[in-house]
């Protein structure tokens, strides 16, 4: 029963943070100069803080429930794939 909940949240959070985190590269990538700019910097403050962490505080932000610990974690993994 927990290996089933573990894995259903890891590949929720897998497809979730990779897909904004290729989209947001992307569009940052693609457009340069002081919007890639703005978009790394950005990125480059999340990850000064710890994933863990961060995904701590918005799960006691929100209501504590699978589906907002899933978008907490995708909220701080995203930033690795962008």
């Amino acid at each position: 029963l927990g290996v089933r909940s573990s894995i259903g949240i890891a590949v929720v959070v897998v497809m979730i943070s990779t897909t904004i985190g290729l989209v947001i590269g992307g569009w940052s990538g693609y457009s340069g100069g002081w919007i890639d700019g703005v978009v790394m910097g950005i990125t480059e403050v999340v990850l000064s803080v710890p994933g863990v962490l961060l995904s701590m505080i918005l799960t006691l932000l929100l209501e504590p429930s699978i589906w907002n610990l899933c978008f907490a974690l995708s909220m701080t993994a995203w930033i690795t794939t962008a």
